[in-house]
């Protein structure tokens, strides 16, 4: 090992640590690893963690459970201070005309308390609003987004929505 390659990485030309971008990269990877610096925190929602009415068949003009799984890895605090966190539901694409707001969730924490729904120490809860369905059948888009007033600081805000396509009949 005498020539250095063991160092590279399987990097075939140039210095690995020669770009300002390249010693951030490093510098990220390393804070993983250091056992003073805290892992990433994360929430998230997953379109395959959204159930609509038990997925049973939706009937307009009633009043469904949507539920929604909600994730926390990372370290683990005993509140989101302040809280409660805000998981919100819609029936649309937030932020777009013609989206209407399902209803709002809250978590507390990650501890088991009483109240709202927390999340329980393998880092998960459900959290479930109830939907009035439109007053005609159709095609529907529900978004679930967690943290959506940026309570909780996270490494990626990117997985705190998710959506699932309904049909109302």
């Amino acid at each position: 090992m005498t020539d250095g390659k063991h160092r590279r990485a399987g990097i075939t030309s140039g210095d690995p640590l020669s770009t300002p971008a390249a010693q951030a990269q490093i510098v990220t990877f390393l804070r993983t690893i250091d056992s003073d610096t805290a892992p990433p925190t994360n929430l998230r929602v997953l379109a395959t963690e959204i159930t609509v009415n038990n997925n049973n068949p939706i009937t307009h003009g009633t009043t469904v459970p949507v539920k929604v799984l909600v994730r926390l890895t990372g370290p683990k605090v005993p509140t989101f201070s302040p809280g409660p966190l805000q998981i919100r539901f819609f029936d649309g694409s937030p932020g777009t005309v013609g989206a209407k707001l399902i209803g709002i969730g809250t978590l507390t924490g990650i501890s088991n308390v009483a109240g709202p729904p927390s999340v329980a120490a393998a880092g998960s809860a459900f959290v479930t609003v109830n939907w009035v369905t439109p007053a005609a059948a159709g095609n529907h888009t529900v978004f679930v987004t967690v943290d959506s007033t940026n309570l909780f600081l996270e490494d990626n805000e990117g997985d705190n929505t998710a959506s699932k396509a309904v049909t109302v009949q």
